[in-house]
This record gives structure tokens, sequence and C-alpha cells, in this order.
């Protein structure tokens, strides 16, 4: 027994070697016969190809193909609608000035470049009016005004008459717009005045609901008068 263990040990050590050097081993030769055989005794079977058959097109089918003969609609000769006609080659499609408004603000944006420094910043902000002007002058952006006079900003209310009731809910309205626009410093004198014809206009188109609410009183009855803000 402890003989036949050593030479089964032998050939274990004998087996490694051999894997490491590359050999085939025994068992691998054996293993590689028996493949062999099995590979030669498979027969694979061939299914003979088979040809494929052209049909000749029928004569019918021809004729249907140049365009004469019976068709689905009938022995009919192609339309000539547009045989005769005539396109205008020279189309121009339409343009939508958004997108070239678009477009051209992206190429100048894209010719635009940042300043280098803060000179050139100051300047930019200069050319833009974001910056005073040298030398310094406080009406700067004020020329418009230069010809009108101080009082036009703060007597307002000639201009309610002869249109604005002398009493009532809208003579105390509009009295306040005025006396808020005579106070504000940022508004031109056309825009004041612009402001208070626009209530104007304004009641002037719901005299009707004013005169039911009462907030005017109608002056006459008379069908043929028309009732006046100024009643």
């Amino acid at each position: 027994m402890k003989q036949n263990l050593i030479s089964k040990l032998e050939a274990v050590a004998e087996e490694s070697e051999e894997v490491k050097l590359g050999k085939p081993t025994r068992d691998a030769a054996k293993n590689k016969e028996n493949l062999n055989t099995l590979l030669s005794s498979l027969k694979v079977e061939t299914k003979p190809v088979r040809e494929r058959k052209t049909f000749a097109r029928n004569d019918n089918y021809n004729k249907q193909q140049n365009g004469f003969g019976d068709t689905l609609y009938g022995s009919m000769q192609p339309s000539d609608f547009f045989k005769n006609a005539k396109f205008n080659e020279e189309y121009v499609s339409p343009k939508l000035r958004t997108w070239e408004v678009l477009y051209e603000k992206e190429l100048k944006l894209l010719m635009t470049h940042p300043p280098a420094n803060g000179f050139e910043q100051l300047i930019r902000w200069t050319q833009q009016g974001k910056l005073w002007h040298f030398p310094i002058n406080n009406e700067q952006g004020l020329e418009e005004e230069a010809q009108i006079g101080f009082h036009e900003h703060v007597f307002l209310d000639h201009h309610l008459e002869p249109w604005c009731p002398k009493r009532g809910p809208v003579r105390h309205f509009m009295e306040l717009v005025t006396v808020g626009l005579s106070k504000n410093p940022y508004l031109t004198v056309a825009k004041k005045k612009e402001h208070i014809f626009w209530y104007r206009d304004f009641f002037d188109a719901q005299r009707s609901i004013l005169i039911e609410t009462g907030a005017i009183v109608e002056a006459s009855k008379s069908p043929n008068k028309r009732p006046s803000l100024s009643a």
C-alpha cells in the first residue's frame, strides 16, 4: 500500500511538471484522440440548393407598366394636368422681422468685446448715458424741459377745466391726481398732461354709468342734449 501511494504521488508530480513545461499530459492526449475520433464519425447531411424559379411577366402586366391596356380604372390615358404648368422658380419665402432682429442682436453680441480695463468701461458707460458728462451738469438729460417753467409742473388744476365736474367724487379724485403729479419730479409736463387727459377720456366713456350711480348730476333731461361731465 505504501508503495502504491508513493507511485501515485510520483505520477502526480510528473504530470505537474509536464503542465508547467507546456507538454500535453497523458489524459489530455487521450481526450484529444477521443475527440478526433468522435468528429470523424459524425456525418453532416447537406441539403441540395433549390434553384429559384423566375417567372416571366405576362403581357397584361407589361402593358400596365407601359401605360396601356386595362388598369384599375379601366383603359385610360395618363393625365396631362401639369404638362403646361408654369412654376415661378424665383419664389422668395416670406421673412420674419423678429428672427432678423434676433440674428442681428446675436451678431452684435459676438462682435462686442468686454472692456479690457476700468477706463474702457467708464468710457462705454459715458457713451450709454449712464455716467455724468464732464463738466458736470446737474440738468443733464433734461434739455427738453429747459424752456418750460417751474409753474407748469406744479399748477395743474387748470387742465381740469371745463370737462371735470365742479363737485362730487370725480372732482375729488382728479384733484388728488393733480396733486400727486405736481409732486412728481420724474415726469415731464407733456407726460403729466397725458395722464390727466387719459382720465378725461375714461370718465367720458363711462358717463352713463357715472350718471346712473349719481357720481355726475345730469344737467338736462332733454333727450337731444348730451349730458356733460362739467354739470
